[in-house]
C-alpha cells in the first residue's frame, strides 16, 4: 500500500516520474487521514531534491522542477482547505514554501510562485495568531520580491516591465504586513515611476490593482489617530505618483473612491473632525482636478481658512496633516489650471462659479508653506510658491478671456489684483538665488498676461497694474547681464504698457515711460522716439496740455538723468525732427528743444548736424531760434 514515507523514499532517490499520481492516490485514498506534517514533510521532500540538483536547463533540474511543480500546488491546496494556519505553521511550512519561492524564482518560474506566495501571505497577515519567525519571514520575502523586481526590470523588455511591477507590487504587500509606511512612502514614487517610465504601454488596470491592494492591505478603518494621518500620507503619495507618472482618468477615479472611503470612515472626535476638514479640501481638490462641476461648500471653505489662521498653536499631528492638505491642493491645482486653457464650457463654467475658493485656498497654501514649522512636516519652498502663483496667473487669465459678463469680469479682475499684490508681497523678501529668478521670471510672464488679455479687449486702464508689475519686478531683480534674453519679451511689455498708459488719458507718464525705455534700450532709440510721437499726438488729441509741452530735456532732469553729448545730440535732433512734422508741436516747444540742442558741447560734426537742422526750418521760425541764442 502506498504510504507517504514511500513518496518521500522516491524523492531522495531522484524518481519523480510518477510523483502526481502518487500524492493523488495518497489524498484520495487516506480519506483524510493524512496528516498535516506529512504533507508537509513531502514538501520539504520535493524542495530538498530540487536544490541538491544541478543548476543548469541542461542537466535536466529544470525539466525536473516543471514536473513537480503541480505536485506542490496539489500539497498547498490540501493543506490550505483542510488543515489550520496554525497545524501548517507548527509543522514547519513556512520555511519549506519559502525556499520553494526562492527556486522558482531563480528559474523564473513567477506564476507558480505567486501561487505559493498567496498562501504564505494568508498565513503571515493573521493577526489573530502571531508567529514567532513571522517578521524574519515577511523581511525576507519582502526583500526576496523587490530585488527579483529589480533583476527582471534590467532586461529592457515590456513583458518584462510587467512582471518587474507585479513583484515590486508584492513586496510592499509584504512592507504593509509590518506597518512600515515610511517605507512605502520611499518605495511607490520609485515602483510607479519605474513602470511608467519603463513601460510606455502602461496598463492602467494594473496600476489600479497595485494601488488597490496596498490600499485595502493598510486596513483604513484602523481608529487610531497616527494610522489614520499615515493613510492621508499615504494616500498623497498614491495621488502624486498618479498625476506625475500614470497620468490616467481610471486610475484618477479610482483614488477618489478610496478618498470618499477614507472620510466616511471617520468619527466625531477631535482630531477626526480636523481629519475630515482637511479629506474634504482634498475631495474638492480632487474634483477640481476631475473637471466635475461641483459647488463648494461656503462652510468647508471657511473651517479650513479658521484652521490656517489658527496654524501657530498646531503640535505634529495637526501640522502635518495640514501640510499634505495644502500639498494636495498644489498637486491638483497646478496640474488641472493648464487644462483650463482649452476652454471646455462644463469646465469653464465650474470654474467661474468657484473662483474665490480657488484662489482662497491658494492663498491658505501660501500662508502654510511660508512657516518655517510647516516646512519641517512637508517639502514646502519658493519654486513650489513661485509655481502655485504662476498657474494662478494662468488661471486668471483664461476665465477672465471666457468671461463676458462686464461686471463679473471687474470683479475677476480685482480679485486678480489682490491676488498678484499679496504674492508680488511674499517674494519682495525672498533671496532669490539665479534658479529661483528663472521661477520668478516665469510668473511674472504669467502675469504680464493678464495684462496682454485685458489690453486685447479693450481694457487698457484696467491692464496697466499687471504689466507694471511684472517690468518693475523683472527691472528690480534681473541682473544686466541676466537680462539680455529677456529684452525682446521686456521690450514687447513696456511698449504695450506705454499704450495703456497714454489710451487711459495718462499722457505723462507714458512720456516718462518712454524715456526711461530710451535709457534701457540703447538699440530702440528710434522705436523709442516713434512711441514719444504717437503719445503727443494722442495728447494733442485730448487737449492735454501739459503733456503736449514736455520735452525729453524736462524728464531727463526729472529723472536725474545726464546722458552723453553724443547721445544727449541725437536724441534732441530726432526730436526736433519730429516736432518739424508734427502739426500739434508749438512754435515754443520746437524752440526749446532746437536752442537746448545747439547749446550742447559737441563735436564739430554734431553741431554742425545740429545747424543744418535749424537751418531747414521756416525762416522766421528760424530767426526765433536765432534770437533765444543771442540773449
Amino acid at each position: 500500500m502506498l504510504t507517504v514515507k514511500i513518496v518521500i523514499t522516491n524523492l531522495k532517490n531522484g524518481e519523480v516520474s510518477s510523483l502526481l499520481e502518487d500524492i493523488q492516490v495518497l489524498l484520495k485514498c487516506n480519506n483524510g487521514r493524512i496528516s498535516c506534517v506529512d504533507l508537509c514533510n513531502v514538501l520539504k521532500a520535493i524542495y530538498q531534491l530540487i536544490s541538491t540538483k544541478g543548476d543548469t536547463e541542461e542537466d535536466g533540474n529544470y525539466s525536473l522542477i516543471l514536473k513537480v511543480v503541480p505536485c506542490i500546488n496539489l500539497c498547498i491546496d490540501y493543506i490550505e482547505s483542510h488543515f489550520s494556519l496554525e497545524d501548517a505553521v507548527q509543522h514547519q511550512i513556512l520555511p519549506a514554501l519559502f525556499y520553494i519561492v526562492r527556486l522558482y524564482m531563480k528559474y523564473e518560474l513567477y506564476s507558480p510562485a505567486f501561487a505559493c506566495t498567496e498562501y504564505l501571505m494568508k498565513i503571515l497577515s493573521n493577526k489573530q495568531k502571531s508567529f514567532s519567525d513571522a517578521k524574519a519571514y515577511i523581511n525576507n520575502l519582502g526583500a526576496l520580491f523587490w530585488n527579483e523586481g529589480l533583476r527582471i526590470d534590467k532586461k529592457d523588455d515590456p513583458i518584462d516591465f510587467e512582471m518587474g511591477f507585479k513583484f515590486r507590487s508584492k513586496a510592499m504587500e509584504f512592507m504593509l504586513l509590518e506597518d512600515k509606511h515610511e517605507k512605502i512612502y520611499q518605495k511607490i514614487p520609485l515602483t510607479l515611476i519605474r513602470y511608467c517610465h519603463n513601460n510606455k504601454k502602461q496598463n492602467p488596470d494594473e496600476v489600479v490593482k497595485f494601488l488597490k491592494n496596498v490600499w485595502t492591505k493598510s486596513n483604513f478603518l484602523s481608529n487610531d489617530n497616527d494610522h489614520n494621518l499615515n493613510l492621508f500620507k499615504l494616500f498623497y503619495s498614491l495621488f502624486e505618483v498618479s498625476v506625475k507618472y500614470v497620468q490616467s482618468e481610471s486610475v484618477s477615479k479610482f483614488l477618489f473612491s478610496l478618498l470618499l472611503e477614507l472620510s466616511e470612515s471617520l468619527g466625531s472626535r477631535d482630531k477626526k473632525i480636523f481629519l475630515k476638514i482637511c479629506i474634504e479640501i482634498a475631495k474638492l481638490s480632487m474634483q477640481f482636478y476631475l473637471g466635475e462641476d461641483v459647488a463648494a461648500p461656503k462652510k468647508t471653505i471657511s473651517d479650513f481658512e479658521k484652521i490656517v489662521a489658527t496654524k501657530k498653536k498646531y503640535e505634529s499631528y495637526e501640522a502635518t496633516l495640514l501640510s499634505y492638505t495644502c500639498g494636495f491642493f498644489y498637486l491638483c491645482f497646478t496640474e488641472f489650471v493648464y487644462v483650463i486653457e482649452t476652454r471646455k464650457e462644463n469646465i469653464l463654467s465650474s470654474v467661474q462659479n468657484n473662483v474665490k475658493w480657488y484662489i482662497s485656498l491658494v492663498h491658505q497654501y501660501l500662508n502654510v508653506s511660508s512657516d518655517e514649522h510647516f516646512q519641517k512636516y512637508f517639502p514646502f519652498g519658493p519654486k513650489a510658491d513661485l509655481t502655485i502663483s504662476k498657474c494662478s496667473a494662468f488661471f486668471f487669465t483664461a476665465i477672465l478671456k471666457g468671461e463676458q459678463d462686464v461686471n463679473q469680469k471687474q470683479e475677476l479682475i480685482k480679485e486678480a489684483r489682490n491676488f498678484v499684490k499679496c504674492s508680488i508681497t511674499k517674494f519682495k523678501s525672498a533671496n532669490l538665488t539665479n534658479e529661483l529668478k528663472k521661477y520668478l521670471t516665469g510668473y511674472l510672464t504669467a502675469i504680464s498676461n493678464i495684462g496682454f488679455a485685458l489690453y486685447k479687449t479693450g481694457l487698457y486702464f484696467e491692464s496697466i497694474y499687471f504689466l507694471e508689475v511684472s517690468c518693475d519686478m523683472l527691472f528690480h531683480y534681473i541682473s544686466a547681464e541676466e537680462m539680455e534674453d529677456l529684452k525682446p519679451s521686456l521690450w514687447k511689455k513696456n511698449e504695450i504698457l506705454i499704450y495703456c498708459y497714454f489710451l487711459s488719458g495718462m499722457h505723462k507718464t507714458a512720456l516718462l515711460s518712454t524715456v526711461k525705455l530710451i535709457l534701457t534700450f540703447a538699440d530702440k532709440k528710434k522705436e523709442c522716439l516713434e512711441l514719444w510721437k504717437k503719445v503727443k499726438r494722442d495728447a494733442s488729441r485730448m487737449n492735454d496740455s501739459e503733456s503736449i509741452s514736455i520735452i525729453i530735456s524736462d524728464l531727463l532732469s526729472e529723472l536725474e538723468v545726464s546722458l552723453s553729448a553724443e547721445d544727449e545730440v541725437f536724441l534732441l535732433l530726432e526730436e526736433l525732427k519730429i516736432y518739424k512734422t508734427e502739426r500739434c508741436s508749438t512754435e515754443e516747444d520746437i524752440c526749446r528743444v532746437a536752442v537746448k540742442l545747439l547749446n550742447i558741447p559737441c563735436s564739430k560734426y554734431d553741431w554742425a548736424c545740429s545747424v543744418l537742422e535749424v537751418l531747414t526750418m521756416p525762416l522766421l521760425l528760424a530767426e526765433k531760434i536765432s534770437k533765444f541764442l543771442n540773449k
